[in-house]
């Protein structure tokens, strides 16, 4: 529907270079390419980031985390298989699954899977979580995952959100993720399968200033991506456009 849409358009608004590069292909009129803020959801404070810094190299255990829409292109099969796959992940770290439960179908999937891998101690599903039960996953958990395949979205509010936490993410380098810097998202091939997914999780739960470094880069990255600086680059677009 894209094609349709802009050709109703004066001007149009995206929000990365994956979508503006789609976008362009179809459309002729300005382009502005704006950013997700990262001020509309709630975030770990500054005392909080502080406090989980201090507390990330000495945890009993490593906590990944996956929060969103549960759906299949969230590839939460590929995190569990590769949770499974994995002893030292087993014996030293933890999965906590949040979400909207969308696709029950694929949740009838992936429960099971948990059970059949043995990961029942490991692995936690809490199904609409309220904000504040949000905010405490943010506070407690020391890596995030967010793969997503396919990838086609203008942007990921869930990525800005785990980023904006100021933890390491672990994405596949597609779509709107491949906009975000080397140094602030740990990126992985899908291509190359369950090793890859892994080596990334192992690498970050046996390396705390690692995960500690990727998440102030991350945070810093965003630092600037505010509601105000959006409103004002959307304001002056709008006008220079009439």
């Amino acid at each position: 529907l894209m094609q349709p849409i802009v050709s109703l358009a004066a001007a149009a608004v995206v929000h990365s270079s994956f979508m503006e590069e789609r976008v362009a292909e179809v459309f002729k009129g300005p382009i502005l390419r704006l950013f997700l803020p990262r001020d509309q959801k709630a975030a770990p404070s500054k005392t909080e980031i502080e406090r989980w810094k201090a507390a990330t190299a000495s945890k009993e255990r490593c906590q990944f985390a996956t929060f969103g829409h549960v759906n299949r292109a969230k590839c939460l099969d590929t995190i569990i298989m590769a949770f499974g796959q994995s002893q030292k992940l087993k014996a030293g770290a933890q999965l906590v699954i949040a979400g909207r439960p969308d696709d029950k179908e694929y949740i009838r999937e992936i429960e099971p899977l948990v059970t059949k891998l043995g990961l029942t101690k490991q692995v936690t599903f809490e199904y609409g979580v309220t904000n504040n039960r949000l905010l405490a996953i943010k506070n407690d958990t020391d890596v995030f995952l967010n793969l997503r395949y396919p990838n086609t979205e203008g942007a990921s509010g869930s990525l800005i959100e785990m980023m904006n936490a100021a933890r390491p993410v672990i994405a596949y380098r597609a779509g709107c993720y491949a906009d975000m810097p080397d140094d602030a998202v740990v990126f992985i091939e899908r291509m190359d399968g369950l090793d890859a997914v892994v080596r990334a999780m192992e690498d970050l739960m046996s390396n705390p200033a690692r995960r500690i470094e990727i998440g102030a880069a991350a945070s810093a990255h965003l630092v600037k991506q505010d509601s105000a600086r959006y409103v004002r680059n959307l304001k002056k677009f709008v006008l220079d456009t009439q």
